[in-house]
């Protein structure tokens, strides 16, 4: 498994930085400028929260405490994180000051989220470095440097509540049986050739016009009734959270861009909520369309989950 490595020379003594790595307060003024919940002891819980004051990023168990040693065990956050290791080794320099070596343990595989992880953890160990030898701190936001955008102050809200379990409706919205069922509006239809379900992974489908308007339109435009369309996913916690970018690259006119989406998917007791939000496009007849499509697809959805609830659809998703 790969490790992300930092080492770093820090002109102050070992205990001033360990005071600052294994304290709930410390670990606010290096790492993420908000307060903590939970302490900072041998066996422990805290939480850690950066955009969404209400959210934690992260929740990290203590492991190891020692004046040398500083051990974190993930149990809850990014889906790559879980499980994995934060180690924080501190060694005392002959001339004076401390070596700090630092491994982030047990990632599945390289990802470009990894790599993203690798930028920031660097700059939030500058900021302990610069923290602990003058006070100069620098917490987020001023060391994201890796960042994904977050939406925009004109996002599109859409929301859907299934009578169906979460772990079922996260199956239909990321495999590729799942997809095929319903990610396509009315007239279309979907093929997954490819699901890399991580941050920097792939989604890869072609969307096909079937319906007889849909393919009557596309051919007085001269436009091929199939085309390949790609997504890359920038978050992904199962089975609660992904968003991905969107190539648009089909607007006559107009210079490709990216486009986010992000999916919140919501467990109420037997039943689900989709919340889908979508940032607008270049302009408003054209986001309108793209949110018209999305509602069509959620509501594909919900007629998937009503066939699988009445036996007349496969009860899994991922079985094909």
């Amino acid at each position: 498994m790969p490790d992300i490595l930092h080492r770093i020379s820090i002109d102050a003594a070992p205990q001033r930085v360990h005071d600052l790595i294994a304290s709930t307060d410390g670990i606010a003024r290096w790492w993420t400028g908000r307060p903590l919940t939970g302490e900072h002891t041998a066996g422990s819980r805290f939480s850690v929260y950066f955009g969404d004051a209400e959210r934690p990023a992260a929740v990290m168990q203590v492991l190891t405490d020692t004046p040398h040693e500083v051990v974190w065990r993930v149990t809850d956050g990014p889906d790559s994180w879980i499980d994995t290791g934060i180690t924080f080794t501190l060694r005392p320099r002959a001339a004076g000051g401390t070596t700090l070596l630092f491994t982030h343990a047990g990632w599945a595989e390289q990802s470009e989220f990894m790599s993203g992880c690798s930028t920031n953890w660097g700059a939030y160990l500058t900021s302990l470095k610069t923290g602990a030898e003058s006070g100069a701190f620098a917490a987020y936001p001023n060391g994201e440097i890796s960042r994904w955008d977050p939406p925009a102050p004109q996002a599109v809200r859409i929301a859907r509540t299934y009578d169906a379990p979460a772990q079922l409706v996260w199956e239909l919205l990321t495999t590729a049986s799942g997809l095929e069922r319903w990610w396509a509006p009315d007239g279309f239809e979907t093929r997954v050739s490819e699901v890399d379900l991580e941050p920097g992974g792939r989604l890869r489908y072609t969307m096909t016009a079937t319906g007889p308007e849909q393919v009557a339109f596309l051919r007085d435009l001269g436009q091929p009734l199939s085309v390949e369309l790609r997504k890359t996913f920038t978050e992904v916690e199962a089975p609660k959270r992904l968003a991905y970018l969107s190539l648009i690259d089909f607007v006559p006119d107009h210079e490709p861009y990216e486009h986010r989406t992000s999916v919140d998917v919501e467990p109420a007791g037997d039943r689900t909520t989709v919340v889908m939000t979508i940032d607008p496009l270049h302009d408003g007849t054209w986001t309108q369309g793209y949110v018209d499509h999305r509602g069509q697809e959620l509501d594909n959805l919900d007629a998937v989950i009503r066939r699988l609830s009445t036996g007349t659809g496969r009860r899994s998703a991922s079985a094909r």
